[in-house]
């Protein structure tokens, strides 16, 4: 449903949306081709039309204040369907915690994920009290997701990730905690430093804004702006590692992103992902890192825009092609008779018959192990099936001169190019 919406967002019928909901009839106004269209730069328009598409889209009652951020639809869905598709590849369980960090008045984030995901949970925080009890009043509104959604009050002092100490986790989620406890974490930062700030960038629009902003101060800045908040997120998230399956940020400026990347290269965390959302004339990006060994695909960590190719995570699928006409034509049988010699590794066929699952629990392909086993050969070759993998990857014929590996799992990404390099040059 949600993917069919982003879709439908990008077009809104308002004359349609105004039948299904009559309090936007006053703010519409027709078009030279006989359609209507909504005055953007009226408050009360805006804040009706997310009142509209919540009701009509996801059945959900919100109130929303003259005096904060409305948050709109469409492109907060955009991030909620991103955490989705992290979620299906990460975290197979049914029961899934959340947490919004700053979750505002409306509780937008809950209430939109809850609303789609039936088995979703939310931990939701805000710095500002009357955020808090206006988000209250939204959950209360929606009795079937009132349940699912804790409200917790924060302060500007404490730390952003306070929840995912294990004192805060065993409080809110029970002594017996499954690792990771939250499977993920959202996050709208203040994109502003400083009121100055706030001012020159309304100044430097080169034409008048889309919509009117009526958000606080206390959504707008934060203490050297969004870029600054993230990364004490990052600086944080480093002692408290798979509390959280994945840290993740919406990001209102591509320069805040590029930099946010260089602290977690600086930082050594390799596993992070990127992402650019589109809606309309808007552009918002979303970053997102994990302490985790699971690995995600390439169509969801790395961005087709050029623009942003030289921020992206290295690539974790790889392809290797054979020019040689004289070359023997790779086939899923050769793939298991080298699979097959690996000690320490089993493999597993997968429903495509083009591929299939090899999970190595030591590197024994190396010139170097090889030799050590030589020299000291172990009385046991058994695996431990309880042990954890150094490297899970998926092998695909793709055709009789092309092989591709995509990397499933494992904290060293050396250990996956070392296996490549090993298979391909074993096949090739």
């Amino acid at each position: 449903m949600s993917a069919s919406l982003r879709q439908s967002y990008e077009n809104i019928d308002f004359g349609e949306l105004a039948e299904y909901f009559p309090p936007l009839r006053p703010f519409l106004f027709e078009n030279k081709t006989g359609g209507f269209n909504l005055d953007f730069k009226n408050d009360a328009a805006n804040r009706t039309l997310t009142r509209a598409l919540l009701k009509r889209d996801f059945g959900l009652e919100v109130t929303l204040l003259k005096d904060r951020l409305c948050p709109p639809v469409p492109n907060r869905l955009n991030y909620v369907i991103w955490i989705t598709d992290l979620v299906k590849v990460t975290s197979p369980d049914d029961n899934i915690v959340g947490l919004d960090i700053g979750t505002g008045s409306t509780a937008i984030y809950p209430l939109l994920a809850c609303s789609i995901h039936k088995n979703w949970h939310f931990l939701a925080t805000d710095i500002d009290k009357t955020s808090l009890a206006t988000a209250a009043i939204n959950i209360q509104q929606n009795p079937k997701l009132k349940a699912r959604v804790r409200l917790l009050s924060t302060t500007q002092d404490a730390p952003i990730l306070s929840l995912l100490l294990p004192e805060a986790l065993a409080q809110l989620l029970g002594p017996e905690l499954r690792r990771p406890p939250v499977a993920f974490s959202m996050c709208n930062p203040p994109f502003y430093s400083d009121i100055e700030e706030v001012s020159r960038s309304a100044n430097n629009k080169s034409t008048d804004p889309h919509a009117v902003c009526t958000g606080a101060l206390v959504e707008m800045i934060t203490p050297g702006g969004e870029a600054a908040f993230v990364r004490q997120m990052i600086d944080e998230s480093i002692g408290l590692q798979d509390a959280c399956g994945w840290y993740t940020s919406l990001l209102g400026k591509m320069s805040s992103l590029a930099a946010l990347v260089d602290v977690l290269r600086e930082k050594g965390i390799d596993n992070y992902a990127i992402t650019e959302l589109i809606q309309g004339t808007t552009r918002r990006w979303v970053i997102a890192w994990s302490f985790l060994d699971v690995r995600l695909p390439d169509t969801l960590a790395r961005p087709q825009s050029q623009s942003l190719r030289s921020i992206a995570p290295p690539p974790n699928t790889l392809r290797h092609s054979i020019f040689d006409p004289n070359s023997r034509p790779l086939t899923h049988n050769a793939i298991i008779r080298v699979l097959t010699d690996v000690p320490k590794l089993r493999y597993e066929e997968l429903q495509d018959p083009k591929r299939v699952r090899a999970i190595a629990y030591e590197v024994t392909w190396t010139r170097a192990a090889r030799r050590r086993l030589a020299r000291n050969p172990p009385e046991d070759m058994m695996i431990d099936d309880k042990s954890t993998p150094v490297v899970v990857s998926e092998i695909s014929v793709i055709d009789e001169h092309t092989l591709e590996i995509s990397w499933i799992r494992g904290k060293d990404r050396g250990v996956f190019v070392s296996f490549w390099g090993f298979l391909s040059g074993k096949l090739t």
